[in-house]
């Protein structure tokens, strides 16, 4: 019984030194921050056979876990061309759930005016981002997309 309790110990141990560090978010521009980047975008471009940057919303780093919240882009500022990859469906999914997500909040009646504004801007963007989209749809030689598989249950994780 003396094995697991000295494991457990070493590895509360090592679970306090590393919060001890305590989370930070790197610098832009940093070398760290490039080089933590460029681990992420190196094999999506790899991947996607296009250049692409990430837009980080979030990115905290805590020992040696990395967490990054944000969007990809093209270099332009616009999507990325998904078009020809086997992520296609997948973008117009991703699509859907924003304004799917937005449209539910709303409907949820849970707001007052300030919150309501960002919550129609939302929705406002994800449905640009669908048109964008749709209307790339009818260039020759465009693969057709099926619907979207976005339910209340994919959102809510049940599915």
């Amino acid at each position: 019984m003396r094995k697991p309790t000295i494991v457990l110990a070493i590895l509360f141990l090592f679970g306090c030194s590393a919060f001890a560090q305590g989370v930070y978010t790197p610098e832009k521009g940093t070398p760290e921050r490039k080089e933590i980047l460029d681990a992420l975008r190196l094999p999506v471009e790899r991947e996607l056979k296009q250049k692409i940057v990430f837009a980080a919303d979030t990115f905290n780093v805590l020992g040696n876990w990395t967490f990054i919240f944000g969007t990809m882009r093209s270099p332009e500022g616009g999507q990325p061309d998904f078009s020809r990859t086997k992520y296609a469906q997948a973008q117009r999914d991703g699509l859907s759930s924003a304004l799917f997500a937005a449209t539910t909040r709303i409907a949820a009646y849970d707001w007052d005016l300030p919150p309501v504004k960002a919550l129609l801007r939302e929705v406002s963007s994800a449905m640009s981002d669908e048109t964008e989209l749709l209307q790339g749809l009818s260039a020759p030689g465009q693969r057709a997309l099926r619907p979207a598989r976005t339910s209340p249950d994919m959102l809510a994780g049940r599915q």
